[in-house]
């Protein structure tokens, strides 16, 4: 018959057993509940972030032209990534697994954020990709794309980084659950024991509920392992002083360890532990035990088939002395992340390596060419950029394929590459184009023998199967800092220097020329001025009068434009015109010239103003050759219904080239029958005054100032000038002097038969509104 003693004994033993057995039923669940939901997600995200990363690597390859890539390769890798994004949401299946749907509502709106992201990111890309042709690297789309992609990478690591801190959660709470076991198994074999004191229980009966009570604990424990073996953890058990150190079956079968290959000493981690994490591994370990804290480190271990593979362990300190509060047990967990490890490997090689040469791309070159260029800033020594782009390579592929030009490609890349110094870079940044950085240079000509080696290389015949090709190559190159620009600059700087080299025949090097480069960069900040002042109307005419000094009447005006430049106030025509004189501006130039001298006469003539004779202007040989010149003047002309033709003249200078005088005699023709005159400007400058004399059909010579205003003392222009006008009577035509700027001038005309005459000695040109106070004020010397 069993006491009532022993019952309660017995029942309380039951129960505590039954509900000891409840909470490693409940870890075991926790810990197979932690695994399958948590390890599918882990997976998603990187899966996530793997294939839009290889998506956005691609098009960067795509857009740079490298044909290899199909655009709906890339599209079908963002929608991957956006399946595995949504698989988080609503849960998925796959060939992997099963995904389990997420309940937490702050992780899921990050997962939202994310698929966003990817939509936008898409959404830059297809633009991107539509406008490849407008929109070049650096242009404001490009650095949209780039932008995109970032956001979409900082929310996915917000998911991972929150996914990773949720599992944590779950782990200590499953930490938890094992102290609280072990708490537990000691108060019930507390109480036990107490209960067996108390009742005075047989000694036999005692020791059997005592055996009873450690199968119970054996059976526990071996349940908790089996919940950590699980989870693919291995566990770790160090008594810190005794320096024993006890390990679960998976932390052996992580390393491919078995129990007689260790001590069970904490010497085992010393001669397993990679030889460089060694130092920051013991340092992480003693940090954490002064701290108390828990740790999370990450470091190589030694397999046993002689392979490192990458570890996460992590450990805390769960008993102290009461007296020292010094350690005296460890625990933690290792994790075998090699494969985790070899993703990212992985994306970083995808992100800064070309996939067909495994030689740097785009991305990795711009940053080894940034630190070159601040290694030669430190050094005082220079460096080339070197622009490689393969002859015929094209033909190669049009004729055997792609296959055989990758293969190609493939064999000349090694072939450069190994004409290169040490130190020197060489990348492949799409199709057949290949950039270099040379070093250390402290001449421009320390780079021609490497120039020569890479020439040499590209132009070995390579053999592919029975096929021997031959292709070579044109280089372009550039110095730092004599070139002192930036990366991207310098790099399209050499590219455009190599086109030059192509032009010159290929298989040859060509230097960039920073000095035209300026130039051509003067000259386009002009152009780009003038740009705006045309459509500011920041120009204006000024007036200059023409007059019979025998008569004392003013014949008429010549029109002179100006630019009322913001900054440097009112310039003449010598400061602007010649940047626009082989430039469309200069025929929108001169038609605004032609168009406001129309619309001044007309004013004028609603003033009462009109001349004798007419209002020149200026026109350049380009404008007036245009095949519509006439058919634009007809139009300007119609626009302005109140002003008759014949008080505008046009003023030719007969010194710009006129490439066809027969034609350019039709369209003066043309422009005569509309009513308007025609004059030779800066006549006796050129190389054929005679033959444009007798064959244009213009009324009235000017005699060019350079000749006029060196007379008085120049006995060759003075001959030169009285041969014009005894030409001009020859031929019928009216003579007018230019560059009168005194009363002996004038004279000296009058007395070799020119009357028309208009320089600074009669008046400076002058606005418009100018002009009629002038006349009536202005009178002849009494000398002429």
């Amino acid at each position: 018959m069993i006491k009532a003693g022993s019952r309660k004994i017995i029942v309380l033993s039951i129960s505590a057993t039954l509900f000891i057995m409840a909470i490693v039923y409940y870890s075991f669940y926790t810990g197979r509940n932690i695994v399958e939901r948590f390890t599918p997600l882990v997976d998603a995200v990187k899966e996530v972030k793997l294939e839009a990363t290889i998506a956005h690597l691609w098009f960067e390859e795509a857009i740079s032209g490298d044909r290899t890539l199909n655009i709906e390769d890339i599209w079908a890798h963002l929608d991957l990534a956006e399946w595995y994004a949504q698989a988080m949401l609503d849960g998925g299946t796959n060939e992997e697994g099963t995904i389990l749907a997420l309940n937490d509502p702050r992780l899921r709106h990050k997962i939202d954020t994310t698929i966003v992201g990817i939509h936008h990111f898409r959404q830059i890309a297809e633009k991107r990709w539509a406008s490849q042709t407008t929109s070049g690297i650096g242009s404001n789309l490009d650095q949209q794309f780039d932008l995109s992609f970032l956001e979409f990478s900082h929310s996915a690591d917000d998911v991972e980084t929150a996914l990773k801190k949720i599992i944590s959660e779950d782990l200590d709470a499953f930490k938890f659950t094992q102290r609280l076991l072990l708490i537990l198994i000691f108060i019930l074999g507390t109480t036990i024991g107490g209960a067996l004191i108390s009742n005075n229980i047989r000694r036999r009966r005692n020791i059997n509920a005592l055996k009873l009570s450690q199968e119970d604990v054996r059976l526990s424990q071996n349940q908790l392992l089996n919940i950590i073996n699980g989870a693919k953890l291995g566990y770790w058990d160090w008594f810190y002083k005794t320096g024993v150190h006890k390990v679960n079956d998976e932390w052996l079968a992580i390393l491919g360890l078995t129990q007689d290959d260790i001590t069970n000493t904490i010497s085992d981690w010393d001669e397993l532990i990679h030889p460089d994490d060694k130092e920051i591994t013991q340092h992480t370990v003693h940090t954490h035990i002064q701290s108390g804290s828990n740790y999370v480190a990450e470091f190589r271990m030694k397999h046993a088939d002689g392979r490192w593979i990458w570890i996460q362990g992590s450990g805390s300190v769960v008993e102290y002395d009461k007296d020292t509060h010094e350690p005296i047990r460890l625990c933690g967990t290792h994790q075998d992340i090699t494969e985790r490890k070899q993703s990212v490997e992985k994306l970083e090689r995808i992100a800064h390596f070309d996939v067909l040469t495994n030689l740097p791309n785009r991305v990795l070159l711009a940053d080894r060419l940034s630190q070159a260029m601040l290694h030669c800033s430190r050094h005082k020594k220079s460096l080339a950029v070197v622009f490689l782009d393969l002859d015929g390579f094209k033909s190669v592929n049009d004729a055997y394929g792609h296959n055989v030009g990758d293969k190609l490609l493939i064999s000349l890349s090694s072939s450069m590459k190994e004409a290169l110094r040490e130190g020197d870079s060489l990348a492949r940044i799409g199709g057949d184009e290949f950039v270099a950085v040379l070093t250390d240079l402290t001449t421009e000509n320390d780079c021609l023998p490497i120039l020569d080696r890479l020439l040499s290389a590209a132009s070995e015949p390579v053999t592919i199967g029975d096929k021997v090709l031959n292709v070579s190559a044109s280089v372009g190159f550039t110095i730092y800092p004599q070139d002192n620009v930036d990366t991207d600059q310098l790099i399209r700087h050499a590219d455009q220097a190599m086109y030059v080299a192509k032009e010159s025949g290929k298989n040859r090097y060509h230097m960039f020329d920073t000095a035209q480069d300026d130039a051509v960069k003067v000259q386009l900040e002009s152009l780009e001025a003038i740009r705006g002042a045309l459509d500011n109307q920041q120009f204006l005419l000024h007036y200059q009068p023409k007059v019979n000094m025998r008569t004392g009447t003013v014949t008429g005006v010549e029109a002179l434009i100006r630019w009322q430049h913001p900054e440097r106030g009112l310039l003449n025509p010598i400061e602007f015109l010649p940047a626009i004189e082989n430039s469309p501006m200069n025929i929108e130039m001169g038609e605004w010239v032609i168009e406001t001298a129309l619309k001044q006469i007309g004013e004028w003539q609603a003033m009462g103003l009109s001349f004798p004779d007419c209002t020149s202007v200026n026109i350049s040989a380009v404008q007036l050759q245009q095949p519509d010149f006439t058919d634009r003047l007809t139009a300007l002309l119609a626009a302005h219904p109140d002003v008759e033709p014949r008080y505008l003249e046009l003023e030719v200078l007969e010194t710009s080239a006129l490439d066809d005088v027969n034609n350019v005699s039709k369209i003066m023709n043309k422009c005569i029958a509309l009513g308007v005159k025609f004059a030779l400007d800066d006549f006796g400058t050129g190389y054929s005054s005679l033959t444009y004399l007798r064959r244009l059909p213009a009324s009235l010579i000017k005699i060019d100032q350079s000749f006029v205003r060196d007379m008085l003392h120049d006995a060759d222009d003075l001959a030169i000038v009285e041969g014009v006008i005894a030409l001009a009577k020859s031929f019928k035509r009216n003579v007018i002097a230019e560059g009168v700027e005194t009363i002996e001038h004038g004279s000296t005309l009058l007395q070799l038969g020119c009357e028309l005459a208009q320089g600074y000695g009669i008046a400076r040109p002058m606005p418009a509104s100018d002009i009629p106070g002038w006349i009536r004020e202005w009178k002849p010397d009494v000398k002429w």
